[in-house]
């Protein structure tokens, strides 16, 4: 007994079935004619709209997912629209990656990446076939480093890339302590702390002191004279802009889960510079090291960095709240202010006494016999 295998059909009717087309088909064997039930388009929509929303619900499933680990990825759109910013983001001889391995501009550096290439492997005696081997040996954990969208049509050129994580490295070299955790203050009574100018900060009694260390670390020591303590800052155009802006937006990647401390860092030193005279207290103090330009400058260098970063509240609340505590205590800038006025009195009694004494010796020296009988 023969079993023929054929879709779902049903013997051919007069009438029509709605207004469904139906799909004609011969039984060769028997010379009956059937029709096949047709697929309406609707149900067809319904599959494929179906088939895109579970596909959608996937990656959406997948973007929850925590990362398993950081991915170098574009400058978010809302950091590099300032147009003002735009050049600090981009590479200025040689790109090290696939981000901007089309620019025009970076044909030089291309051409500098293979002259250099060439020369390394000479010089170590380099078989030029066994370090492809090797670079195509790790070239999927090298796609790994960056997110899809970046990667495109440039898979390819990862195998020249030099090591993927330079920004990572770089914010290691900072010294920052990614494990280390502030404990804020669960609550704290009364207004929250506001953020004072550092000449406001000067006038209550509290001085600014570098902190040479190893990291972005910021402390405060509560005293009748209140020490804050920061890590200085060598502000030019080619190291600071270019370094602290591309830190910052490497935090900013939604897949890295970071305590931002390099972005609240310069949020917090934005904090205290409202004024150029905010500037100049921090440039004596030794914590602005200025290659950039005036106080001016700098002042509005830092409103317009700081414009979008956005800060991790929790990094230094208790600083913040040490710092409102001292600032609060009203005696503080009247005792300062006396003291201040007492040292400029002396400064005057002193460039007096000089002024008096010196008009005392001209007085005498005219005054001379020696000096009489020659007029």
């Amino acid at each position: 007994m023969e079993v023929q295998a054929t879709m779902v059909v049903k013997p051919e009717a007069d009438q029509a079935c709605g207004s469904h087309d139906l799909i004609n088909m011969e039984d060769e064997a028997s010379g009956s004619r059937y029709q096949t039930i047709g697929v309406t388009e609707e149900l067809s929509d319904i599959i494929i709209h179906g088939k895109h929303l579970l596909e959608r619900l996937d990656s959406l499933k997948q973007a929850g997912e925590k990362p398993v680990k950081t991915r170098i990825q574009r400058v978010p759109y809302m950091l590099w629209e300032n147009k003002k910013l735009e050049k600090y983001y981009k590479p200025r001889v040689i790109a090290m990656g696939p981000i901007h391995h089309d620019g025009t501009s970076f044909e030089y550096g291309e051409r500098m990446k293979r002259i250099l290439a060439g020369q390394f492997m000479k010089e170590y005696a380099l078989v030029a076939e066994n370090l492809y081997m090797m670079i195509m040996k790790d070239l999927g954990n090298l796609k790994m480093c960056y997110v899809e969208d970046v990667l495109g049509k440039h898979t390819k050129e990862l195998r020249e890339v030099p090591p993927c994580h330079l920004l990572g490295l770089l914010r290691q070299a900072t010294g920052v302590d990614f494990k280390a955790e502030n404990k804020a203050r669960p609550f704290i009574t009364g207004d929250s702390p506001t953020f004072h100018s550092s000449t406001q900060l000067t006038v209550s009694g509290i001085r600014f002191k570098p902190f040479y260390g190893a990291s972005l670390e910021i402390s405060f020591k509560r005293g009748f004279w209140g020490i804050l303590r920061l890590p200085p800052v060598i502000v030019d155009e080619s190291l600071f802009l270019p370094m602290f802006l591309s830190l910052a937006s490497y935090e900013k990647c939604p897949d890295f889960l970071n305590g931002k401390e390099v972005t609240s860092y310069i949020w917090f030193l934005d904090s205290l510079i409202h004024h150029p005279d905010d500037v100049k207290v921090l440039r004596e103090a030794g914590i602005l090291i200025n290659f950039f330009g005036s106080d001016e400058e700098i002042a509005e260098l830092f409103k317009m960095v700081a414009k979008d970063l956005v800060p991790n509240p929790d990094l230094y609340s208790n600083l913040r709240f040490e710092i409102e505590v001292h600032y609060k205590k009203k005696w503080r800038p009247r005792i300062y202010q006396l003291i201040k006025v007492s040292q400029d009195y002396w400064t005057m009694l002193k460039v007096g006494a000089f002024i008096t004494i010196f008009l005392t010796v001209v007085q005498t020296y005219f005054a001379l016999p020696l000096h009489k009988s020659k007029t």
